[in-house]
């Protein structure tokens, strides 16, 4: 069974199982793959989280379910998995943008979140090129954001964390206190670090490889372990150049290849330039032992 095969699997389960109490290891036991890979990879790809697009399809479902019907509200929440009405119309009107008790009106405009399909197209209409190597264990220094992967949230935080950092004159400081003897070269590094068990949310740092022992206030160090990591480059503007990138890596590369994501921290490597053209992006990966 092919990568799109197995996402297509996945969708289907999620859709016949819709209104069970769905976990990421069953579906992504479906997918053949794990648990984490499964949802970095959606996320990455579909631009918002697992567990968002499963609460949106439950939501269009239920939207449907009281237009056309008498049954009473709460029933449909606690079919939905709501366990309460207050619960429900606050997820049904973030969604909506009105309390169920309104989605009976004639005219009234309802939101629908169709079901993902996954199907064969022509990919990789460029090359991409990677390198393998192999990461030391390292100590980084620098400021951090938390980060949520819900509706593609972290595609828009994240460019704005470097731009008020920028703004602040905070690159200049973080900077000042790199080690230039380090693997990265005394480079400023973006780290997604300290993923949740459902994947939905991270930290991201902004830092240098430092071995300073007096941080500033307002910053953090962080330690990251020996790993095997596949290197990409990402050449263009940016952020344009790194998201595309990194779309392509989950979408293209780790389907064509034998490796999953070790869930370990990501890194973006710039070339110490706050607005440079030139990033690279080191992808933590171990082999894949159902292939």
């Amino acid at each position: 069974m092919n990568w799109i095969e197995r996402m297509r699997s996945a969708m289907e389960f999620i859709e016949e199982n819709i209104l069970e109490d769905l976990d990421s290891d069953s579906i992504a036991l479906v997918a053949d793959t794990t648990s984490f890979h499964f949802q970095r990879m959606f996320s990455i790809i579909m631009n918002i989280s697992l567990g968002e697009y499963i609460r949106h399809r439950r939501l269009t479902l239920a939207a449907h379910e009281i237009m056309s019907s008498d049954i009473p509200i709460i029933d449909v929440a606690l079919k939905y998995g709501y366990e309460t009405h207050a619960s429900f119309t606050k997820a049904f009107t973030k969604m909506h943008g009105i309390a169920p008790i309104y989605a009976r009106q004639p005219g009234i405009n309802i939101k629908a979140y169709p079901p993902i399909t996954f199907n064969l197209s022509i990919q990789g209409d460029t090359s991409m090129d990677y390198k393998i190597r192999e990461f030391k264990k390292t100590r980084m220094v620098g400021k951090t954001i938390e980060v949520s992967t819900a509706n593609g949230e972290n595609m828009k935080i994240i460019p704005k964390f470097w731009d008020d950092l920028v703004r602040q004159k905070a690159l200049e400081e973080i900077t000042a206190l790199a080690d230039k003897k380090g693997q990265f070269q005394g480079s400023l590094v973006g780290a997604c670090m300290s993923f949740d068990d459902n994947a939905e949310n991270f930290t991201y740092m902004i830092g240098v490889e430092s071995n300073e022992t007096n941080i500033p206030d307002g910053m953090i160090e962080a330690n990251f372990d020996s790993q095997k990591y596949a290197v990409f480059e990402a050449r263009g503007p940016q952020p344009e150049a790194i998201q595309k990138t990194w779309r392509r890596i989950f979408s293209e590369w780790f389907p064509a290849t034998k490796f999953i994501h070790a869930k370990k921290a990501e890194f973006e490597v710039y070339n110490g330039e706050s607005e440079c053209t030139h990033c690279d992006i080191w992808i933590p990966i171990e082999s894949d032992k159902k292939m």
